[in-house]
């Protein structure tokens, strides 16, 4: 069963890595909206609190710290991908946005 389980997220990862290289803008945007749903879903996650008897002082937190830089870091890295595919007008106004002027 753990066999198939990794074979399966390996030909996963294939497949997301194939659309990254093919569809660079389409994943750029799908892994910002992935990412900001992440965020929601870590500052309102879906439980009933008739179900839980009670968290440990330092799970909630850590969990969350962990989702959010996860979710931080899915938003970075849509960003630089949506930069990568923006046309040549729009690139540049972006980094006159984004990045200090020597870097440019």
């Amino acid at each position: 069963m753990i066999i198939l389980e990794i074979a399966g997220l390996w030909t996963l990862g294939l497949f997301v890595y194939l659309a990254r290289c093919r569809r660079r803008l389409l994943y750029a945007c799908t892994e910002l909206f992935i990412a900001l749903a992440m965020i929601v879903l870590v500052l309102r996650p879906a439980t009933n609190e008739l179900l839980v008897v009670g968290p440990s002082w330092w799970g909630w937190p850590l969990s969350e710290f962990i989702g959010i830089v996860l979710a931080i870091y899915l938003m970075v890295s849509a960003l630089d991908e949506i930069e990568k595919e923006l046309p040549p007008q729009m690139r540049a106004k972006w980094r006159a946005i984004a990045y200090p002027k020597g870097e440019r």
